[in-house]
C-alpha cells in the first residue's frame, strides 16, 4: 500500500459520509466545549472570591461529573448509529481484499480525526466563550462584573484526557464489532430486517407495574426528606417501565390499530403501521430514549427556572428579619448586656432600628407518637425520616412580641403553630410526661413572622408556645434527662429590623462590627445571620442550579435531536427501496408524503405525550423536594413547568419538521 493511503482513505470516508459524521462531530464538540467551560468555572479564582461563589463552584463541579457520565453514554449511543451505517461499507472493503486489520487501521484513523477535531474545536470554543460564561454567572448572581481573562490549563488538560479516553473506548468498541462479525454479516449490517414481534403480555404487565409503582411513590410521598431519598428509586422504576412499555405496549397498540379495518386499510395507515410493527423492536429503545431525555430536559429547566425566579421569595422566607442572633445565655442580665451592645453599635454606625425582639427559645427533635411526640433516639434511618419533627418552644411573652399579638394562656395551655402546610389536628399534646391542652393552632400572619428558623429544615417543624419561662425550663429539664450531654438548652434570640432606607452594605458592616464586639466582650453567639449577607448566598446557590440546569438541559436536548436525526436517517435508507417499489406500482409522491407524516406523527409524538405524563406524575415529588431549597411557591413552579412544556413542544415540533424533511429527501431522492 502507498504511504499515507489509510490516512487519505479515512479522511475521504468522513467526507463521503458527512451526512452522518457532521452531526456526531457537532455533538462531540458541544460536549467538549460545555465540560471544559464547567471545569474552568470551578477553577476560576475570581469566582471563588465573591460571596456564594464557592457554593456555585461546588454545584458546577458535581454537574461537570454528571455531564462526563452523560457524554460517555451519549457518544457511545450515537456512535452505534454510525457503525450501523458503515458496516456495509466495511463489508465491501473486506470482499475487495482488505483484511480486518486494514479495516481496523481505517477505523482507527477515522476515530483519531474525529477525536482530534472534537477536542481541538471544543476546547477552542470553550476558551473563546469562557469569559462570556463567567460574566453570565456573575450577572445571574447579581454580582459586580470583574474585568480580566483567565485561562484554566488544568481544566483544558482534564477535559482533553477525559475525551481522549472516551474516544479510545469507542475505538475499541468499533474494532470489536468488526473483528467479531463475518464479511457477509457486515454487508447486511445496515439492512438487517426484523421479524414481526410477538405481543409480550408479561413484559407489558411488568412495565405497567414498574411505572405504576414509580408514579405511586412520586404522588404519595409527603415528607420532603423522604421525597429526596425516594426520588431516584421512583426515577429508576419509571425508566424501566418506560422501556418495557415502549417495547411491549407499542407493539400491542400497533396490532390493535391493525385490527381496526376502517383505520388500517387506508394507504398511508396501512404502510405506516405495517412498517412500524416490523421495526418496533429497534424503534422501542430509540423512542424510550427520546422520552426519557425529553422528561429530563423538562424537569431540569422547569425546576431550575422556578428556583431562580423565586429567589427573592426564598430569601424573605429564610431571613424574615434583617438580622438574627442566637446567644447561648438566656439570663436577664446577659440579655440586658446584649441589648446595650446592640444599641451602642447602632449609635456608633449611625443606624436605627424599626424594632428589636428579644425572647428565649428551646429547640430539639422528637418523633411522632399516637398522643403527640416521643423524645427518644430513632431506631433507624427509616424511623427518623418518617417520624422526626423539629420542635421550637418559646414563651407566651416572646410569641406576643414577635407576632404583635395579645394572646393569653391558662395553666397547662399551649399554642401550636405549624410553618408547613400540615396542620396539627389534636386537642392535646403529650410530650416528656407533660399533657398540654392546645388552645389554638396556626395563623398565617404568625407563621410568616416565625418561619425563619425552620425554613431550611427538611422535616416537619412546630412552634409550641408555653405560658412562661418556668414551664420552658421544666420542659428543658425533662429533655436533658433523656438526652443527657446531647440535650439542647434554652437560648436567647435577638431579631432586628433596621429602619427603612438602611443600605445593605451598612447592614453587613453592622453585623461584622457586632460579631467583633461580642467576641471582645466574651459574649457567646451560636449564630449571627443577616438577610443582606444571606441574599448573596441564596442567589449564588440558585444561579448555580440554573446554570447547571440550562447546560444539562441543552445537552439532553442535543442528544434528543441527534437520536431523532440518526433514527430518521437510518430508517430513511432502510425504507428507500420499499418506497421506490411503491412508487413504481402507482403510489404518488403526495401519498408517500402523507404516509411518512402519519408514521412520523405516530412515532415521534408518542415520546412527547409520555414525557408530559411523566412530568405530571413527578410534579408532587419534585415540589416537595424543592421545599428543601426554600421554594414553596407552588403556583410559580406550576407556571414555569407549563411554560417549559409549551416551549419544548414548539422545539420538538421544529425538530420533527426538519428530520421529516431529511427522511423524505432520502426515500424520494429529490427535494420536497
Amino acid at each position: 500500500m502507498r504511504k499515507g493511503f489509510y490516512l487519505k482513505l479515512a479522511a475521504g470516508n468522513i467526507k463521503k459520509n458527512s451526512r452522518i459524521y457532521i452531526p456526531f462531530l457537532i455533538a462531540a464538540i458541544c460536549n467538549v466545549m460545555v465540560i471544559s467551560i464547567m471545569y474552568a468555572l470551578t477553577q476560576n479564582s475570581g469566582l471563588s472570591k465573591i460571596p456564594g461563589g464557592s457554593d456555585m463552584q461546588i454545584i458546577l463541579l458535581v454537574g461537570s461529573n454528571i455531564m462526563v457520565f452523560f457524554s460517555v453514554i451519549f457518544l457511545f449511543y450515537t456512535n452505534s448509529f454510525l457503525m450501523k451505517r458503515r458496516k456495509k461499507e466495511f463489508g465491501v472493503y473486506n470482499i475487495l481484499g482488505m483484511e480486518k486489520k486494514h479495516i481496523a487501521k481505517v477505523i482507527g484513523y477515522e476515530t483519531f480525526y474525529i477525536a482530534l477535531l472534537s477536542i481541538f474545536l471544543g476546547l477552542s470554543a470553550g476558551l473563546a466563550l469562557n469569559k462570556v460564561f463567567v460574566l453570565l454567572a456573575l450577572r445571574m448572581m447579581h454580582t459586580e462584573v470583574v474585568l480580566g481573562f483567565e485561562i484554566s490549563w488544568k481544566a483544558m488538560i482534564l477535559t482533553t484526557g477525559i475525551f481522549a479516553a472516551i474516544f479510545f473506548l469507542i475505538l475499541l468498541s468499533n474494532l470489536f464489532q468488526v473483528y467479531r462479525t463475518k464479511p457477509v454479516e457486515l454487508l447486511k449490517g445496515g439492512n438487517t430486517g426484523e421479524k414481526e414481534p410477538r405481543t409480550k403480555g408479561v413484559m407489558a404487565i411488568l412495565g405497567c407495574i414498574s411505572m405504576g409503582v414509580g408514579y405511586w411513590i412520586a404522588i404519595t410521598t409527603k415528607n420532603p426528606l423522604g421525597a429526596v431519598n425516594l426520588f431516584f428509586v421512583a426515577v429508576l422504576l419509571v425508566i424501566v417501565g418506560t422501556y418495557l412499555l415502549f417495547a411491549a405496549g407499542s407493539i400491542a397498540v400497533l396490532k390493535l390499530l391493525r385490527s381496526r379495518k376502517e383505520f388500517y386499510y387506508q394507504p398511508r395507515h396501512f404502510i405506516a403501521v405495517s412498517g412500524m410493527i416490523y421495526r418496533m423492536k429497534q424503534n422501542a429503545v430509540g423512542l424510550a430514549n427520546i422520552c426519557i431525555l425529553s422528561t429530563g430536559v423538562l424537569l431540569l429547566v422547569s425546576t431550575t427556572v422556578s428556583l431562580y425566579a423565586g429567589t427573592e421569595d426564598a430569601v424573605k422566607q429564610r431571613y424574615p428579619n434583617d438580622l438574627s442572633i442566637e446567644s447561648a445565655s438566656y439570663t436577664e442580665e446577659s440579655a440586658a448586656d446584649m441589648e446595650e451592645m446592640i444599641e451602642k453599635k447602632a449609635e456608633e454606625q449611625q443606624l436605627s432600628f424599626a424594632r428589636v425582639d428579644i425572647y428565649p427559645m428551646l429547640n430539639f427533635s422528637a418523633l411522632s407518637s399516637e398522643g403527640g411526640f416521643e423524645v427518644r433516639q430513632p431506631k433507624d434511618v427509616s424511623d427518623a425520616i418518617q417520624n422526626i419533627n423539629n420542635l421550637y418552644f418559646l414563651t407566651l411573652d416572646g410569641f406576643n412580641k414577635i407576632t404583635d399579638s395579645q394572646e393569653t394562656l391558662k395553666e397547662n395551655e399551649i399554642l401550636m403553630v405549624d410553618p408547613k402546610e400540615k396542620k396539627y389536628e389534636r386537642d392535646q399534646l403529650e410530650i416528656l410526661d407533660f399533657c398540654f391542652q392546645i388552645k389554638k393552632t396556626r395563623s398565617a400572619a404568625q407563621v410568616e413572622k416565625l418561619i425563619g428558623p425552620t425554613a431550611a429544615i427538611a422535616y416537619e417543624s412546630y412552634f409550641i408556645v408555653v405560658k412562661d419561662l418556668e414551664t420552658l425550663e421544666a420542659v428543658q429539664a425533662k429533655e436533658e434527662a433523656v438526652f443527657g450531654t446531647y440535650a439542647s438548652f434554652i437560648k436567647m434570640h435577638y431579631d432586628m429590623n433596621f429602619a427603612d432606607g438602611t443600605e445593605e452594605s451598612e447592614q453587613i458592616a453592622y453585623s461584622i462590627a457586632l460579631r467583633e464586639a461580642a467576641a471582645k466582650d466574651g459574649l457567646d453567639f451560636t449564630y449571627v445571620e443577616g438577610r443582606a449577607e444571606g441574599r448573596k448566598g441564596v442567589w449564588a446557590l440558585y444561579s448555580g442550579f440554573l446554570f447547571l440546569g440550562i447546560l444539562l438541559g441543552l445537552l439532553f436536548l442535543l442528544a434528543t435531536v441527534l437520536i431523532i436525526y440518526y433514527k430518521q436517517i437510518s430508517e430513511g435508507y432502510e425504507d428507500k427501496e420499499r418506497y421506490q417499489i411503491l412508487q413504481k406500482v402507482g403510489m404518488s409522491r403526495k401519498e408517500i408524503k402523507q404516509t411518512i407524516d402519519t408514521q412520523m406523527l405516530m412515532v415521534f409524538f408518542l415520546p412527547l405525550l409520555t414525557a408530559g405524563i411523566h412530568l405530571m406524575a413527578a410534579f408532587p415529588m419534585v415540589k416537595r423536594g424543592l421545599a428543601l431549597l426554600l421554594l414553596t411557591n407552588e403556583k410559580l413552579f406550576m407556571i414555569c413547568t407549563v411554560i417549559s412544556f409549551l416551549v419544548f413542544i414548539v422545539v420538538y415540533a421544529l425538530i420533527y419538521r426538519i428530520t421529516a424533511r431529511s427522511y423524505y429527501k432520502i426515500i424520494s431522492a429529490s427535494k420536497v
